[in-house]
């Protein structure tokens, strides 16, 4: 019976991991997309400054 208990902890932390993990992943996706869009509006302002 203990070890049934032990092993539900388990995964249980590593279901906590997991989430910790998919959260900071989500974070990381969400900056590179802000830098992305941020990095495409320098462009179009550059551009637009050396055509006129």
């Amino acid at each position: 019976m203990a070890k049934i208990c032990g092993d539900a902890e388990a995964s249980g932390g590593i279901e906590n991991i997991h989430d910790k993990k998919a959260y900071l992943i989500g974070k990381s996706f969400e900056e590179m997309q802000f830098t992305g869009w941020s990095f495409v509006v320098f462009v179009i302002i550059v551009a637009v400054l050396k055509i006129g």
